[in-house]
């Protein structure tokens, strides 16, 4: 039994021993968060866990800055600190420029990032900005030996009509032209020229450069196909337009080649899982899918061939990734890390997704958060802010801790599965960090990420039952496996049984229990049990109302306060039919009007009425009593009315 009282005591003599106070006058558990003041009297939360890892007020923790540090930064800018007290590096503070503007910004953006007054910023933007005239217009032209048309210019997004030395018209934004766009007919006939220099020979030095052959003996022109032949020995066709402009190359180690719904269920096998549809229809059609947790759903073939998988496993899935290929390529464990020195601008502890510190090296899988305003994560720009100082600080610290850093985009958004290797490898060239042996041959086995082994969890939830997981091989939520519990008793039951439902042996959960004690039970609700035999609380058994109605239920269900099913709907029926034809008739009164029913049968069941000018119409009691509503050609006449 945790004794709360005993550990807010603890707390309010940590407090005490930093000078300051605890606040709060009641300890929940760890990770609530209590109100502490410390001796400069800033009040701030924090929970138990942080206080005991050397935590303290995060306005002035480790930092001991003041206002004459943010005079300081000012002055560095020519301007002016007009805040009388320092308030901390992430809380607003009055700043004033050398022209005298005036704003309020937090330091730590002067600080990082370098932002000073924004009336100064938008004046020399403004400044900055070229304006553009019909004249700027025409000398482009005359560069490339041509003209502009147009006689009125209105802004660089608004198409003008332009002609080439060739004579050729056509319309185009100065966007366009500013950034080396010009005649797209004299574009296309050197598209042409180049092409015609194609020879199978060429074809044949690409091939080699793809580590590839060229089979063909002949080449007409870019569009006729040619047979290639690809480093695995696969063979296909293809005209040389898709291979030397489209960047294609051989489809069957792309994964293009025509599949079945046999490649489906032996790839969703390779996950751990089943694909449940029975007909392919393409990469685009959506199949039926299951994974090893029992989570169901649907996607397009497309998608699970390019590693996607299950939605609700995904949860974290890329940085699972991102630790598979580390760990793997490099031979050590990048496990998730908060490192002591790793902390945020207000002295909080900061997280690295994944860390080795025999190699100083880390990685960061960055979603989709880290680079724009996404609704979900961020409730305003100034969200998506915090988050992109907060990894600069990252970056600034692990470069001061000499931790070399790399930052992986988003896996499954951005980057995709296949480049990460690529990208790891470039980021550690870039960063003048050695390649580990074997790099480049190295294969990484993504099963474990898809398919994570469950016996760990399972055992130690059987050891808390005092009990044990006698099965050895995880196969799904859903399949069942084999325990013993504490009385030596062996039973099958599902992971998610055990694990979601609270479920244990069954023998046990019952075994105090007798037919006579059923019998005795149900005669306290006036009932009968009419089974003669009772072996556990999950079997069922035949129960009798004193209606007489019969039924099957579990013991346990029972217990849990069910009873007959019939009596119960009877019930519910009754609670709904609290109105009577009576009631009705009196509404339309009310309302100068006439039930022309003689028989209620439910708030949903449509009723006759009529209005005081006669109107008959059919309406639910339900939209009479709760919607308000009544006639309906007198509420239409009413909006059609025209205005006296």
């Amino acid at each position: 039994m945790i004794d709360r009282a005993k550990i807010l005591e603890e707390l309010r003599e940590i407090a005490k021993e930093r000078g300051g106070h605890c606040l709060a006058n009641e300890y929940i558990n760890s990770t609530s968060k209590l109100l502490f003041e410390c001796k400069h009297r800033h009040q701030f939360e924090s929970c138990r866990d942080y206080l005991k890892a050397g935590n303290w007020c995060p306005f002035c923790a480790g930092r001991g800055r003041t206002i004459a540090d943010l005079q300081e930064l000012a002055a560095q800018y020519g301007g002016r600190c007009l805040s009388p007290t320092f308030l901390g590096m992430g809380k607003k503070h009055l700043w004033e420029c050398a022209e005298g503007h005036k704003w309020e910004a937090i330091p730590q953006n002067i600080k990082t990032l370098g932002r000073w007054c924004p009336d100064c910023g938008r004046a020399k933007s403004d400044k900055n900005r070229r304006r553009y005239t019909l004249e700027d217009m025409q000398n482009l032209a005359q560069l490339r030996s041509g003209l502009c048309l147009s006689s009125h210019f209105e802004s660089v997004v608004k198409k003008l009509t332009w002609q080439c030395a060739e004579g050729h018209i056509w319309e185009a934004t100065p966007h366009n032209i500013k950034n080396d766009g010009w005649c797209p007919k004299c574009a296309q006939k050197i598209r042409g020229e180049k092409r015609k220099t194609h020879t199978i020979e060429k074809m044949q030095v690409f091939a080699t450069s793809k580590g590839g052959r060229c089979l063909s003996q002949v080449f007409i022109n870019v569009k006729e196909s040619l047979l290639w032949q690809c480093a695995e020995g696969h063979q296909w066709e293809a005209n040389a337009d898709n291979i030397i402009n489209g960047g294609k190359w051989c489809p069957d180690c792309a994964g293009n080649n025509k599949k079945t719904i046999e490649d489906m269920q032996r790839l969703a096998a390779e996950r751990g899982g089943k694909c449940l549809s029975t007909i392919y229809q393409g990469t685009n059609t959506k199949l039926l899918w299951e994974c090893q947790e029992g989570h169901r759903w649907q996607t397009i073939p497309s998608i699970i061939v390019r590693e996607g998988w299950c939605p609700d496993c995904s949860a974290g899935l890329g940085e699972r990734i991102c630790r598979a290929f580390f760990e793997q390529l490099f031979g050590y464990p990048f496990n998730k890390t908060r490192p002591e020195w790793l902390r945020s601008a207000d002295g909080h502890q900061m997280e690295l997704d994944g860390y080795s510190p025999s190699l100083k090296l880390a990685f960061e899988h960055q979603g989709l958060q880290h680079y724009k305003h996404i609704k979900y994560f961020h409730s305003s720009d100034a969200k998506l802010l915090k988050i992109q100082n907060r990894d600069q600080r990252k970056r600034d610290l692990c470069k001061a801790h000499g931790v070399t850093l790399i930052e992986i985009p988003s896996i499954l958004d951005v980057l995709g599965i296949d480049s990460i290797k690529f990208f790891i490898r470039d980021e550690l060239l870039k960063k003048g960090i050695p390649l580990p042996s074997g790099f480049d041959e190295k294969k990484v086995d993504l099963q474990a990420v898809y398919c994570p082994n469950r016996l760990g969890e399972l055992q130690a939830i059987a050891t808390k039952h005092g009990g044990k997981l006698i099965s050895k091989q995880y196969l799904g939520i859903f399949e069942h496996l084999e325990w013993e519990c504490a009385k030596g008793h062996r039973f099958k039951a599902a992971p998610n049984n055990v694990k979601n439902s609270g479920s244990w042996c069954p023998k046990c959960l019952g075994k105090d229990k007798t037919i006579q004690d059923m019998q005795a039970f149900a005669a306290e609700r006036s009932g009968k049990c009419l089974s003669e035999e009772y072996i556990n609380s999950v079997t069922p058994l035949l129960w009798e109302c004193k209606e007489g109605h019969q039924w099957k239920a579990r013991p346990s269900n029972v217990f849990f306060g069910t009873w007959c099913p019939e009596c119960a709907k009877k019930e519910r029926g009754l609670k709904r039919r609290t109105h009577t034809i009576e009631e009705m008739h009196q509404i339309a009164i009310v309302r100068n009007g006439k039930c022309l029913s003689s028989d209620y049968k439910g708030t949903k069941q449509k009723l006759l009425w009529e209005c005081e000018k006669g109107h008959k119409w059919e309406a639910t009691p339900e939209s009479i009593l709760r919607g308000g509503t009544w006639c309906p050609r007198c509420a239409k006449h009413k909006r059609t009315r025209p205005l006296q």
